[in-house]
């Protein structure tokens, strides 16, 4: 992503040793950031900035972005532990016949005293 930004975007003339230096600071620099927010951030850049953008100017940009995606994953672990937290097994598994017959007795009987015969 880094070189391609750099060849679409003005950048100073750089030997190809200072070019190559430059993209593996920038790598290293990036590196601790998931690659969503870095996709997400390059789309940005390219909409946004004229020039290559300097590393804490790609920070400014990626910041908000990690904050939107770490709300999510927060949300989505605090579920996790409500959920580990609250779950218990069903009391039973399976109804009998029985059951499930006098269920639809009482169905009936209510669908009947309420007008409706089904």
């Amino acid at each position: 992503m880094l070189t391609r930004l750099a060849n679409m975007m003005p950048s100073p003339r750089l030997s190809d040793d200072e070019a190559a230096e430059r993209m593996a600071t920038y790598r290293r620099a990036l590196s601790s950031h998931a690659l969503p927010d870095l996709y997400a951030a390059f789309d940005q850049i390219l909409r946004k900035c004229r020039f290559f953008p300097t590393i804490a100017e790609i920070e400014q940009i990626i910041a908000p972005i990690r904050a939107k995606r770490m709300a999510r994953v927060n949300r989505a672990g605090l579920l996790l532990l409500k959920h580990e937290r609250e779950w218990a097994p069903p009391v039973a598994d399976i109804v009998s016949i029985e059951e499930v017959a006098a269920l639809r007795r009482e169905a009936r009987n209510g669908l009947a005293v309420s007008g409706e015969q089904r």
